[in-house]
C-alpha cells in the first residue's frame, strides 16, 4: 500500500520480477520501501485514513495491490 501523490509513473510496469529501475521511476523522491508485517485492525485504520478526506483529491488515497476495499463516503469517518 502506498498513497497516492507518492507514485510518478505513467506506464504500468509488468508483470513478474520489480526491477530497482522500476522502483526508481515509480518513486523519484528517494523515499524509504519496506516491507512491515501490520495489524488487520491497523490495516482498517490506514485504509480509513486514506479515504477520510474523499472527495478531497489531497495525494493520500491509498493505491493497494492483492485486495480490494469499499467505503461509504456519506458515513462519518471512521
Amino acid at each position: 500500500m502506498i498513497n497516492s501523490g507518492t507514485m510518478r509513473l505513467e506506464e504500468k510496469i509488468p508483470a513478474g520480477p520489480i526491477k530497482a529501475g522500476d522502483l526508481h521511476s515509480l518513486l523519484p523522491f528517494g523515499d524509504t520501501v519496506t516491507v512491515i508485517k501490520i495489524t488487520g485492525d491497523c490495516l482498517k485504520r490506514a485504509l480509513e485514513n486514506g479515504v477520510s478526506t474523499w472527495p478531497n483529491l489531497d495525494g493520500r488515497f491509498p493505491q493497494i495491490s492483492g485486495f480490494s476495499f469499499c467505503f461509504d463516503s456519506d458515513e462519518p469517518v471512521g
